[in-house]
């Protein structure tokens, strides 16, 4: 039976990817960081020798590595733990790996591109413009180089249900101030092609079962405003649009400068395994049905 290890399994990937490693019956083991969840195994990611022991000791055939400092805020503010966590630790684990030749799948972001244009193809050059972007890139290069037959998966605005952990992701935010009654301000200069959790596991599994390595990118085929996008979790959920308030980047008082174009093209993902990527409509739907 397959091995399978998960660093970073309590997370919104690490979960979905955990329900579609059980559902095609592999054995695995998951870790979670800093909320206990039962049936995982705690795993501080910057604690290398306990990285390199359990990938030793667990000899896995499959090690995949969602877990990361994924917030912009907290990697400008903590660098050296964004270069740790997102770059060093990739390194090590691909090492560990190596060593006993089991194959990684590393997931990244679509910004260590500068975000200006878009939408980008795997191939584009990349260039990113902040710390998230420049330690995530630099993680990737570690891994493909240590590592060549890994798989980098990047995504975009992950989104679908956390069962594991409160944190939100932009559209269960939307959903749940909403029904608090609260008033949303979206920006209509920002777009995005958001990533649907439980679709980004299937597709990476299929990219393992066909032992392919390399970058792929996996989103919705919708490409949105973040206000359209509230929109249409509305429209989905039967929420109130009245409540969304449309502005612009520059007026959300953010700390961190926001890049404009977080978008991603998935046609190489699409022709490897000859399938179309789903609209963000079509997986809110699945999101509703599954409330």
């Amino acid at each position: 039976m397959t091995e399978v290890l998960i660093i970073g399994a309590s997370g919104l990937l690490g979960q979905h990817l955990l329900n579609e490693a059980e559902a095609r019956r592999y054995s695995l083991t998951g870790t979670y960081y800093s909320e206990e969840v039962a049936g995982l195994e705690r795993l501080d990611l910057t604690d290398f020798e306990a990285v390199k022991t359990m990938i030793a000791e667990r000899r896995p055939d499959i090690v995949i590595l969602p877990a990361a400092m994924t917030s912009m805020a907290e990697c400008e503010s903590n660098p050296m733990r964004a270069m740790m966590v997102n770059s060093e630790a990739p390194l090590v684990v691909a090492k560990a790996c190596r060593s006993i030749g089991a194959k990684m799948a590393l997931f990244s972001t679509v910004h260590v591109f500068d975000c200006e244009s878009g939408p980008y193809a795997e191939d584009s050059k990349a260039n990113p413009v902040n710390i998230l972007g420049r330690t995530k890139l630099e993680g990737e290069n570690n891994v493909m180089e240590t590592l060549p037959d890994s798989l980098a998966i990047r995504t975009c605005e992950d989104f679908g249900w956390n069962r594991l952990r409160p944190k939100e992701n932009e559209v269960t935010s939307i959903v749940h101030r909403i029904r608090c009654g609260e008033e949303v301000d979206l920006p209509v200069d920002q777009w995005a092609t958001p990533s649907y959790a439980p679709k980004v596991a299937e597709h990476v599994f299929d990219l393992l079962r066909k032992d392919e390595s390399g970058i792929f990118h996996i989103a919705t085929s919708s490409r949105l405003t973040m206000y359209e996008m509230g929109k249409r979790v509305c429209e989905a959920f039967g929420l109130d649009e009245e409540r969304l308030e449309p502005t612009k980047l520059g007026n959300m008082g953010l700390g961190t400068s926001l890049p404009r174009r977080l978008c991603l093209s998935t046609t190489k993902i699409e022709a490897k395994l000859g399938v179309s990527m789903n609209s963000f409509e079509s997986c809110l739907e699945e999101m509703r049905i599954r409330h």
